[in-house]
């Protein structure tokens, strides 16, 4: 049996690792995301958004669930995503943009320091309707 704080410090986990996932994800993989409740690009967004603002942020090394010495870097990227200009925040940007690579190639690169094996969105805590491909 979870308790309340586990849950907790679990489900900030996942919002950081879905937020690398999709920063690192190809544009084949955004692709074959969506769905009729899911927007590839707003869920970027929006998980980028969650998952590097307080509490959620914090909470992870809190935890213990990442080590402080990703702290850093885990800042870095934040900056790098956060320099993008709105316009670079559309699907044919994100798709072919050099800066959507170099946050491509850094957040795969953070995944692996996270001691993550798996490149797939985690669906855990959230509801998700597949496209009808």
């Amino acid at each position: 049996m979870h308790t309340q704080h586990e849950t907790q410090a679990a489900y900030y986990y996942s919002c950081l690792y879905n937020s690398l996932v999709l920063l690192a994800a190809s544009p084949d993989y955004l692709a074959k995301l969506a769905g009729p409740t899911f927007d590839p690009v707003f869920e970027l967004e929006a998980e980028f958004d969650y998952a590097f603002r307080y509490p959620a942020f914090e909470e992870v090394f809190t935890t213990g669930k990442v080590s402080e010495l990703l702290k850093d870097e885990l800042l870095t990227l934040k900056s790098r995503v956060l320099a993008l200009p709105p316009e670079a925040w559309h699907w044919d940007s994100i798709s072919s943009a050099v800066a959507w690579q170099e946050i491509r190639v850094k957040a795969d690169s953070l995944l692996t320091h996270l001691g993550e094996l798996r490149r797939e969105y985690d669906f855990s805590f959230t509801i998700h309707i597949p496209s009808q491909s």
